[in-house]
C-alpha cells in the first residue's frame, strides 16, 4: 500500500541514459496513486532543463487538474 498521497507530475526524457522512461512511466503511477507520467521527446535525463517552457506548461496544466 502506498503512503504517498501528494499528486505527482513526472516528466521523463525519452533519451535518458539513467532511467528507462517507458518502464518508469508504467511503474511510478502504480506506486504513487495520482501520478501523471509523460515521456518528453527530444530530451535526455533533464527535460526540465532542455525543455523548460514546455515542462512548466505541462506542470501548470497538471496542477490545474488536482485539488
Amino acid at each position: 500500500m502506498s503512503t504517498v498521497r501528494t499528486p505527482l507530475y513526472l516528466a521523463l526524457g525519452r533519451r535518458s541514459l539513467l532511467v528507462h522512461p517507458q518502464r518508469q512511466m508504467e511503474r511510478v503511477p502504480r506506486l504513487v496513486p495520482g501520478t501523471r507520467a509523460e515521456i518528453i521527446s527530444g530530451t535526455g535525463h533533464g527535460p526540465q532543463i532542455d525543455r523548460a517552457e514546455e515542462i512548466d506548461r505541462r506542470m501548470l496544466d497538471f496542477m490545474n487538474t488536482v485539488d
